[in-house]
Protein backbone atom coordinates (compact mmCIF):
# COMPACT_ATOMS: atom_id res chain seq x y z
CA UNK A 1 0.00 0.00 0.00
CA UNK A 2 2.86 2.09 0.90
CA UNK A 3 4.69 1.56 -2.80
CA UNK A 4 1.17 2.10 -3.89
CA UNK A 5 0.62 5.83 -2.43
CA UNK A 6 4.26 6.75 -3.48
CA UNK A 7 3.45 6.55 -6.82
CA UNK A 8 0.43 7.89 -7.08
CA UNK A 9 1.92 10.80 -5.23
CA UNK A 10 5.02 10.49 -7.56
CA UNK A 11 2.19 10.78 -10.85
CA UNK A 12 0.88 13.97 -9.13
CA UNK A 13 3.43 15.82 -8.98
CA UNK A 14 4.41 14.75 -12.12
CA UNK A 15 1.46 16.41 -13.12
CA UNK A 16 2.20 19.48 -11.03
CA UNK A 17 5.30 19.69 -12.60
CA UNK A 18 4.58 19.54 -16.22
CA UNK A 19 2.34 22.11 -15.82
CA UNK A 20 4.35 24.63 -14.56
CA UNK A 21 2.71 24.81 -11.01
CA UNK A 22 5.75 23.77 -9.16
CA UNK A 23 7.44 27.15 -9.58
CA UNK A 24 4.55 28.81 -7.83
CA UNK A 25 5.23 26.47 -5.10
CA UNK A 26 8.48 26.61 -4.82
CA UNK A 27 8.18 30.54 -4.91
CA UNK A 28 4.95 29.94 -2.13
CA UNK A 29 7.73 28.14 0.37
CA UNK A 30 10.84 30.06 -0.28
CA UNK A 31 11.98 30.77 3.15
CA UNK A 32 11.84 27.22 4.19
CA UNK A 33 14.96 25.51 4.04
CA UNK A 34 14.55 21.73 3.61
CA UNK A 35 17.80 20.00 4.72
CA UNK A 36 18.21 16.35 2.93
CA UNK A 37 19.36 13.16 4.22
CA UNK A 38 21.73 10.41 2.04
CA UNK A 39 23.75 7.66 3.04
CA UNK A 40 25.51 6.01 0.52
CA UNK A 41 25.26 5.73 -3.47
CA UNK A 42 25.64 2.77 -6.15
CA UNK A 43 25.82 2.70 -9.71
CA UNK A 44 23.09 0.74 -11.24
CA UNK A 45 25.06 -1.20 -13.97
CA UNK A 46 27.23 -2.83 -10.55
CA UNK A 47 24.43 -3.45 -8.40
CA UNK A 48 24.64 -6.78 -7.02
CA UNK A 49 21.28 -6.74 -5.28
CA UNK A 50 22.71 -6.08 -1.65
CA UNK A 51 21.16 -2.56 -2.69
CA UNK A 52 17.73 -3.49 -2.38
CA UNK A 53 18.12 -4.54 1.58
CA UNK A 54 17.92 -1.20 2.83
CA UNK A 55 15.87 1.78 1.13
CA UNK A 56 18.76 4.32 2.44
CA UNK A 57 20.60 3.87 -0.93
CA UNK A 58 20.90 6.55 -3.69
CA UNK A 59 21.50 5.42 -7.39
CA UNK A 60 24.43 7.71 -8.47
CA UNK A 61 22.15 8.67 -11.71
CA UNK A 62 19.26 9.67 -9.51
CA UNK A 63 21.80 11.50 -6.97
CA UNK A 64 22.93 13.33 -10.32
CA UNK A 65 19.47 14.36 -11.63
CA UNK A 66 18.68 15.46 -7.93
CA UNK A 67 22.11 17.89 -7.80
CA UNK A 68 20.90 19.26 -11.56
CA UNK A 69 17.77 19.95 -10.24
CA UNK A 70 18.39 21.57 -6.61
CA UNK A 71 20.50 24.30 -8.94
CA UNK A 72 18.22 25.02 -11.09
CA UNK A 73 15.37 25.40 -8.57
CA UNK A 74 17.32 25.65 -5.17
CA UNK A 75 20.29 27.14 -3.46
CA UNK A 76 22.61 24.61 -2.04
CA UNK A 77 24.08 25.93 0.94
CA UNK A 78 26.76 24.83 3.33
CA UNK A 79 25.42 23.34 6.91
CA UNK A 80 27.76 25.95 8.80
CA UNK A 81 25.71 28.96 6.88
CA UNK A 82 22.45 27.35 8.13
CA UNK A 83 23.78 27.41 11.44
CA UNK A 84 24.83 31.24 11.10
CA UNK A 85 21.00 31.82 9.67
CA UNK A 86 19.86 30.02 13.14
CA UNK A 87 22.30 31.80 15.61
CA UNK A 88 22.50 35.19 13.98
CA UNK A 89 20.03 35.48 11.93
CA UNK A 90 22.18 35.94 8.65
CA UNK A 91 20.22 36.07 5.59
CA UNK A 92 19.46 33.05 3.44
CA UNK A 93 18.65 32.88 -0.25
CA UNK A 94 15.61 31.81 -1.32
CA UNK A 95 14.78 28.04 -1.50
CA UNK A 96 17.58 27.42 0.73
CA UNK A 97 18.98 23.32 1.08
CA UNK A 98 21.58 21.52 2.30
CA UNK A 99 23.01 18.39 1.74
CA UNK A 100 23.82 15.54 4.25
CA UNK A 101 25.17 12.20 4.18
CA UNK A 102 25.49 9.86 7.54
CA UNK A 103 28.07 7.34 8.41
CA UNK A 104 31.20 7.64 6.37
CA UNK A 105 30.75 5.81 3.28
CA UNK A 106 33.33 5.43 0.37
CA UNK A 107 30.78 6.08 -2.17
CA UNK A 108 30.41 9.44 -0.82
CA UNK A 109 34.20 10.09 -2.11
CA UNK A 110 34.30 7.87 -5.05
CA UNK A 111 30.51 8.82 -6.62
CA UNK A 112 28.88 11.53 -5.27
CA UNK A 113 32.06 13.87 -4.08
CA UNK A 114 32.96 14.23 -8.30
CA UNK A 115 29.33 15.41 -9.02
CA UNK A 116 29.40 18.13 -5.86
CA UNK A 117 33.00 19.08 -6.60
CA UNK A 118 31.62 19.49 -10.40
CA UNK A 119 28.73 21.64 -9.51
CA UNK A 120 30.32 23.11 -6.81
CA UNK A 121 27.52 22.06 -4.36
CA UNK A 122 28.75 21.89 -0.85
CA UNK A 123 27.32 19.08 1.32
CA UNK A 124 27.79 17.63 4.97
CA UNK A 125 29.56 13.97 6.17
CA UNK A 126 28.57 12.87 9.22
CA UNK A 127 31.33 9.76 10.13
CA UNK A 128 30.62 7.10 12.41
CA UNK A 129 34.65 7.60 13.91
CA UNK A 130 35.26 3.69 14.71
CA UNK A 131 33.56 2.79 11.47
CA UNK A 132 36.24 5.01 9.30
CA UNK A 133 39.12 4.60 11.87
CA UNK A 134 38.85 0.88 12.26
CA UNK A 135 36.52 -0.43 9.89
CA UNK A 136 33.91 -1.38 12.53
CA UNK A 137 31.27 -2.08 10.61
CA UNK A 138 27.63 -0.52 11.23
CA UNK A 139 25.13 -2.65 12.84
CA UNK A 140 22.41 -2.22 10.31
CA UNK A 141 25.02 -3.40 7.12
CA UNK A 142 26.18 -6.68 9.52
CA UNK A 143 22.69 -7.57 9.51
CA UNK A 144 21.96 -6.71 5.63
CA UNK A 145 25.09 -8.84 4.95
CA UNK A 146 24.36 -11.78 6.57
CA UNK A 147 20.77 -12.37 5.31
CA UNK A 148 21.72 -11.19 1.61
CA UNK A 149 24.78 -13.59 1.58
CA UNK A 150 23.43 -16.80 3.86
CA UNK A 151 22.06 -19.80 1.66
CA UNK A 152 20.22 -20.73 4.82
CA UNK A 153 16.15 -21.61 3.98
CA UNK A 154 15.25 -19.77 7.05
CA UNK A 155 16.64 -18.34 10.94
CA UNK A 156 16.04 -19.10 14.18
CA UNK A 157 17.68 -16.71 16.88
CA UNK A 158 16.65 -15.37 20.67
CA UNK A 159 15.70 -11.98 22.00
CA UNK A 160 15.07 -11.66 25.55
CA UNK A 161 14.86 -15.53 25.78
CA UNK A 162 11.90 -15.02 22.70
CA UNK A 163 12.24 -17.74 20.01
CA UNK A 164 12.05 -15.17 16.56
CA UNK A 165 11.92 -17.17 13.43
CA UNK A 166 12.33 -16.36 9.70
CA UNK A 167 12.28 -17.76 6.66
CA UNK A 168 14.31 -16.94 3.99
CA UNK A 169 13.46 -18.90 1.21
CA UNK A 170 13.11 -15.80 -1.62
CA UNK A 171 14.85 -12.50 -1.89
CA UNK A 172 11.58 -10.78 -0.90
CA UNK A 173 11.05 -13.52 2.26
CA UNK A 174 14.87 -11.85 3.22
CA UNK A 175 14.00 -8.46 2.93
CA UNK A 176 11.44 -8.63 4.80
CA UNK A 177 13.35 -10.87 7.41
CA UNK A 178 15.98 -7.76 7.23
CA UNK A 179 13.41 -5.14 8.12
CA UNK A 180 11.97 -7.08 11.09
CA UNK A 181 15.28 -8.00 12.50
CA UNK A 182 16.89 -4.34 11.91
CA UNK A 183 13.82 -3.12 14.06
CA UNK A 184 13.73 -5.83 16.66
CA UNK A 185 17.33 -4.21 17.06
CA UNK A 186 16.58 -0.59 16.79
CA UNK A 187 15.89 0.28 20.30
CA UNK A 188 18.15 -2.12 22.03
CA UNK A 189 21.59 -0.73 23.76
CA UNK A 190 24.96 -1.48 22.16
CA UNK A 191 25.35 -4.47 24.25
CA UNK A 192 22.57 -6.40 23.57
CA UNK A 193 22.14 -5.17 19.63
CA UNK A 194 25.70 -7.06 19.30
CA UNK A 195 24.83 -9.80 21.22
CA UNK A 196 21.50 -10.67 18.58
CA UNK A 197 23.82 -9.55 15.77
CA UNK A 198 25.99 -12.05 16.98
CA UNK A 199 23.51 -14.19 16.70
CA UNK A 200 22.73 -13.89 13.14
CA UNK A 201 25.84 -14.03 12.22
CA UNK A 202 26.46 -17.44 13.54
CA UNK A 203 23.25 -18.64 12.36
CA UNK A 204 23.62 -17.67 8.62
CA UNK A 205 27.72 -18.29 8.96
CA UNK A 206 27.89 -15.09 7.04
CA UNK A 207 30.00 -12.06 8.61
CA UNK A 208 30.78 -9.09 7.13
CA UNK A 209 34.67 -8.18 8.12
CA UNK A 210 37.85 -7.33 6.53
CA UNK A 211 39.06 -11.02 6.20
CA UNK A 212 36.44 -11.18 3.47
CA UNK A 213 35.63 -9.17 0.58
CA UNK A 214 34.03 -6.08 1.65
CA UNK A 215 30.64 -5.12 -1.13
CA UNK A 216 31.72 -1.63 -2.39
CA UNK A 217 28.85 -0.63 -1.00
CA UNK A 218 29.21 -1.28 2.61
CA UNK A 219 33.20 0.21 2.17
CA UNK A 220 34.34 2.83 4.46
CA UNK A 221 35.51 6.16 3.75
CA UNK A 222 39.10 6.30 4.22
CA UNK A 223 40.47 9.26 5.53
CA UNK A 224 43.27 10.88 3.04
CA UNK A 225 39.55 10.52 0.77
CA UNK A 226 38.22 12.73 4.26
CA UNK A 227 40.92 14.94 4.28
CA UNK A 228 40.31 15.75 0.23
CA UNK A 229 36.99 16.64 0.49
CA UNK A 230 37.97 18.39 3.27
CA UNK A 231 40.37 20.39 1.70
CA UNK A 232 38.68 21.53 -1.14
CA UNK A 233 35.99 23.56 0.88
CA UNK A 234 33.14 22.03 -0.13
CA UNK A 235 32.17 19.42 2.25
CA UNK A 236 32.15 19.63 6.25
CA UNK A 237 32.32 16.80 8.48
CA UNK A 238 30.54 16.09 11.37
CA UNK A 239 30.25 13.46 14.20
CA UNK A 240 28.06 10.52 14.25
CA UNK A 241 29.46 9.08 17.03
CA UNK A 242 31.81 6.10 17.62
CA UNK A 243 29.83 3.20 16.88
CA UNK A 244 26.17 4.58 16.11
CA UNK A 245 24.22 3.24 19.10
CA UNK A 246 20.58 4.47 20.20
CA UNK A 247 22.11 7.14 22.46
CA UNK A 248 19.08 7.03 24.52
CA UNK A 249 20.43 3.80 25.95
CA UNK A 250 23.72 4.56 26.31
CA UNK A 251 24.35 5.14 30.55
CA UNK A 252 25.99 8.86 30.94
CA UNK A 253 30.06 8.00 30.64
CA UNK A 254 29.12 5.61 27.19
CA UNK A 255 27.05 8.63 25.88
CA UNK A 256 30.35 11.31 26.99
CA UNK A 257 33.10 9.19 25.23
CA UNK A 258 30.28 8.59 22.09
CA UNK A 259 29.92 12.48 21.84
CA UNK A 260 33.31 13.90 22.82
CA UNK A 261 35.91 10.80 21.35
CA UNK A 262 34.71 11.05 18.03
CA UNK A 263 34.31 14.90 17.94
CA UNK A 264 38.21 14.97 18.89
CA UNK A 265 38.81 12.07 16.42
CA UNK A 266 37.76 13.80 13.74
CA UNK A 267 39.07 17.06 14.80
CA UNK A 268 42.53 15.30 14.66
CA UNK A 269 42.17 13.42 11.69
CA UNK A 270 40.88 16.58 9.53
CA UNK A 271 42.34 19.40 11.55
CA UNK A 272 39.32 21.58 11.95
CA UNK A 273 36.68 21.59 14.54
CA UNK A 274 34.05 19.08 14.90
CA UNK A 275 31.05 21.31 15.76
CA UNK A 276 27.97 19.23 13.72
CA UNK A 277 26.29 16.06 15.04
CA UNK A 278 23.95 13.88 14.08
CA UNK A 279 22.01 11.88 16.06
CA UNK A 280 22.33 7.59 14.90
CA UNK A 281 18.71 6.86 14.14
CA UNK A 282 17.71 10.08 14.67
CA UNK A 283 17.32 9.07 18.53
CA UNK A 284 17.41 11.33 21.16
CA UNK A 285 15.90 12.79 24.05
CA UNK A 286 16.27 15.64 26.48
CA UNK A 287 19.40 14.12 28.47
CA UNK A 288 21.09 13.84 24.71
CA UNK A 289 20.50 16.80 23.63
CA UNK A 290 21.98 18.55 27.27
CA UNK A 291 24.73 16.16 26.85
CA UNK A 292 25.48 17.03 22.73
CA UNK A 293 25.39 20.77 23.79
CA UNK A 294 27.79 20.44 26.51
CA UNK A 295 30.06 18.67 24.35
CA UNK A 296 30.52 21.28 22.46
CA UNK A 297 28.48 21.07 19.22
CA UNK A 298 26.85 24.08 17.60
CA UNK A 299 23.85 22.01 16.68
CA UNK A 300 22.14 18.01 15.77
CA UNK A 301 20.22 16.63 13.61
CA UNK A 302 18.09 14.14 13.70
CA UNK A 303 15.16 12.44 11.45
CA UNK A 304 11.42 14.50 10.65
CA UNK A 305 9.47 16.83 9.04
CA UNK A 306 11.88 19.77 7.80
CA UNK A 307 9.22 21.85 6.95
CA UNK A 308 8.39 21.69 10.96
CA UNK A 309 11.34 24.25 10.71
CA UNK A 310 11.54 28.19 11.38
CA UNK A 311 13.63 31.09 12.37
CA UNK A 312 13.37 29.99 15.95
CA UNK A 313 14.24 26.56 15.61
CA UNK A 314 16.17 24.32 17.94
CA UNK A 315 19.63 23.94 17.09
CA UNK A 316 19.65 20.65 18.74
CA UNK A 317 16.55 19.42 16.84
CA UNK A 318 17.09 20.01 13.38
CA UNK A 319 14.85 17.92 11.28
CA UNK A 320 15.82 16.37 7.65
CA UNK A 321 14.35 14.61 4.75
CA UNK A 322 15.03 11.18 3.88
CA UNK A 323 15.84 10.30 -0.19
CA UNK A 324 15.09 6.94 -0.31
CA UNK A 325 16.38 4.40 -2.80
CA UNK A 326 13.01 4.11 -5.46
CA UNK A 327 12.95 8.08 -5.48
CA UNK A 328 13.00 8.89 -8.95
CA UNK A 329 12.59 12.45 -10.62
CA UNK A 330 9.40 13.14 -9.24
CA UNK A 331 9.36 11.18 -5.46
CA UNK A 332 12.13 13.83 -5.16
CA UNK A 333 10.52 16.96 -6.59
CA UNK A 334 7.74 15.74 -4.01
CA UNK A 335 9.69 15.72 -1.10
CA UNK A 336 10.80 19.59 -1.83
CA UNK A 337 7.34 20.39 -2.57
CA UNK A 338 5.47 19.40 0.65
Amino acid sequence: MSKLRENLKASAVAAVVMSGCHKWLLRRHRHQVTILMYHGFFEAHRADGLEQYGSRWCEIGDFKRQLDYLRRYAHVISFERLVAHYRTGAALPDNAAVITMDDGYASNYRLAYPLLKQRGIPACIFVSSRFVEDREFLWPDRIEYAIWKTDSDALEITLKEAPLRYCLGDEQKKREAVDSLKAQVEPLCHRDRMALISQIEDKTEQTLSDRGETPALLEPLRWHEIGDMVESDLVSIGSHTIRHPNLTTCTDEQLRDELVDSKALIAQRTGKACSLFCYPGGAYDARVKRFTQEAGYHCAVAIGDAFEQKDETDLFELKRVGVARDMRKYGFIGRLLR
